[in-house]
């Protein structure tokens, strides 16, 4: 088996995550935390630091800080380290849901780095694909006219309009004016309940074409519905949408792997609760 396969599939094993993760921290860690290993009342500044720094800078200003610029952003720096130094010792760190937020924030993404690297193949995007083929089904639409009876018809304005459709007049000067579209082309499912109101779409969709229906209900009233036109949702092809099936699986996947690690964590932790039994 080549090299790259068998990283592939080590990626994918469960302690490998784990691993993974805590070498991650130990890195991020590392690389923000080496003034930390300074002698109390001292501040070290590594090399690495003064390029993050200046790294910042280039990314904002499309060009490396001069020097007075650089002595500004490491003051800036030394400022803030002596802050947080003497918040911590002061535990003004304690119960601050900022800083709980925010360190949260980092441990969640250093996890999703372990899932971003993973490479998916083409048989495990063809089995996300089986699994959620709803989601890529290309919508079905329905065309149709529609003669607006108002909020609350009487049987007999229902009636009336009804048999003057089945004689043949022109539904354009039937019902009661309004702003709301007589004649709606081949639309899908959103299109049609943006402008009629939710449900309007599956309300007018197995209406047989060819007849005038109704009273079909809207979020306005209610109207006579002629369907002229429908076209089937289809299933879709999995080459057309593997673009789309290829993001959905990284997602997917970024979100059980940030579970697992946290799974295997909370594992580490007797969590005891108020209450009699501390449950």
């Amino acid at each position: 088996m080549k090299s790259g396969a068998l990283l592939r599939r080590a990626l994918r094993e469960p302690l490998v995550h784990f691993l993974v993760f805590g070498a991650a921290m130990f890195v991020v860690l590392g690389a923000f935390g080496e003034e930390e290993a300074s002698r109390p009342g001292e501040i070290v500044i590594a090399e690495e630091t003064v390029n993050r720094l200046s790294a910042t800078f280039e990314a904002t200003w499309r060009r490396p800080p001069n020097r007075g610029e650089l002595d500004l952003l490491i003051e800036d720096y030394v400022r803030e380290e002596i802050y947080v130094r003497e918040a911590l010792a002061l535990g003004l760190d304690q119960d601050d849901a900022v800083i709980r937020k925010r360190l949260r924030q980092k441990m969640e993404f250093v996890a999703a780095s372990i899932a971003r690297a993973i490479e998916p193949t083409e048989e495990e995007l063809r089995e996300f694909f089986a699994e959620n083929v709803d989601k890529y089904e290309i919508e079905g639409a329905v065309a149709f006219q529609q003669v607006f009876l108002g909020e609350r018809p009487s049987e007999a304005r229902v009636a009336e309009v009804r048999k003057a459709l089945a004689e043949g007049s022109d539904p354009m000067t039937l019902g009661q004016r309004t702003m709301l579209p007589r004649e709606v082309g081949l639309s899908s499912a959103p299109t049609v309940d943006n402008s009629f109101g939710p449900g309007f779409y599956d309300a007018v969709i197995p209406l047989e074409a060819g007849e005038w229906h109704g009273p079909v209900g809207s979020s306005f009233g209610m109207h006579m519905v002629h369907v002229t036109n429908r076209k089937e949702p289809a299933a879709p092809d999995f080459k057309k949408v593997s673009v789309a099936v290829r993001d959905d699986w990284r997602r997917a996947n970024i979100e059980r792997i940030v579970k697992m690690n946290f799974d295997r964590l909370r594992e580490r932790y007797k969590i005891s609760l108020p209450g009699p039994d501390g449950r």
